[in-house]
């Protein structure tokens, strides 16, 4: 849509917050460059996650469970980080908000097609996070601990998640929790989504792998996620050229 009259901006939003923003009385463009802007920097980020073998995520900022993030990824997403989540022609996410309706009472998905929830998340310690969003779906498909008797009880009590200790053992303090979480699962690597935003905080194991694999997601986002995932949407792949 252009036109004198037409006028809209855009703030762009990232993992390290509010990095840029853009205008354009071409409403048209505009959408383009943010669509490039999010395909680019959460393209990379989560395609980094995905190359997480296995770990152990831990829960600890005041948010309701999927809405916990590192690097500006949330949890829900990285429970989906085992397929591209970007690329259409995949029929299916591990888990989106509606993912839950693919599901019969007994836990087994309706459509053959519907991935599991990210296998690389070995367990998670739920350590801190809020009740009022229903999240019995997390425990119930990643093996959890949650820290604290008092906690426990909330979930417990709260209406949105009756079902979420069902699913869920308790250990007396983080330390107790952790230690459970090494025995069982055999990993150290640990991701704690904490609310950082310019980066995020894993043990060693996993900043190790981390860093191992970044170079390489980089280029293949750039020179083959990308450009598909663009094609995909409709966006001129021209538009590369200019954000370089």
């Amino acid at each position: 849509m252009q036109s004198k009259f037409a006028f809209a901006a855009f703030l762009n939003c990232g993992p390290h917050g509010v990095i840029g923003a853009d205008c354009d009385n071409d409403l048209y463009a505009l959408n383009d460059r943010a669509t490039f802007v999010g395909c680019q920097l959460y393209g990379k980020i989560m395609t980094l996650f995905g190359e997480v073998d296995k770990c152990i995520a831990v829960l600890d900022f005041p948010c309701p469970v999927p809405y916990v993030f590192s690097a500006g990824v949330i949890y829900a997403n990285f429970t989906g980080a085992n397929t591209d989540l970007y690329d259409m022609e995949n029929p299916l996410p591990p888990y989106t908000w509606y993912t839950e309706a693919f599901y019969r009472k007994n836990g087994q998905p309706l459509l053959k097609d519907t991935p599991p929830m990210n296998p690389a998340i070995r367990m998670c310690v739920h350590n801190y996070a809020w009740t009022g969003y229903p999240s019995e779906f997390f425990s119930k498909n990643i093996p959890t601990v949650v820290v604290g008797e008092e906690q426990g009880k909330l979930f417990d009590t709260d209406s949105m998640n009756i079902g979420y200790m069902d699913y869920a053992v308790t250990a007396r303090s983080t330390e107790q929790a952790m230690q459970f979480a090494y025995n069982v699962t055999g990993t150290d690597k640990v991701i704690i989504f904490d609310g950082a935003m310019g980066g995020m905080n894993v043990s060693e194991s996993l900043a190790k792998l981390l860093l191992e694999k970044a170079p390489e997601v980089s280029q293949r986002v750039d020179n083959v996620l990308l450009p598909k995932w663009l094609k995909q949407r409709g966006v001129d792949i021209s538009i590369l050229n200019k954000n370089k």
